[in-house]
């Protein structure tokens, strides 16, 4: 039965592996909580995709895709700054007139 051990940041990741090897969900469940509350990486959506974690797994993807989507808008962010700095360097030399 259950030993009363809690799940905490030191032990989730072993027993994720346990309790999806066991087939033990309430555990499995509480693991899934707390690595909610963990920064998105490729190891947790590694870990969730492996385990059936399918809340986190959601999670990771989301914040990864918004991630690539925000690094792909960076070359026209950086476009974006160089025109407006070079209009006001403009404007700047116009009033100087």
């Amino acid at each position: 039965g259950y030993c009363g051990t809690q799940v905490t940041k030191d032990n989730v990741d072993e027993l994720v592996v346990l309790s999806d090897y066991y087939q033990v969900q309430f555990v499995k469940t509480k693991c899934q909580k707390l690595l909610r509350a963990f920064p998105v990486t490729s190891f947790r959506l590694v870990q969730a995709h492996k385990h059936g974690l399918k809340k986190q797994h959601e999670r990771c993807v989301l914040v990864i895709d918004t991630a690539i989507d925000f690094a792909k808008q960076i070359p026209a962010m950086k476009q974006l700054i160089s025109d407006a700095r070079d209009k006001s360097d403009w404007e700047g030399a116009l009033d100087e007139l």
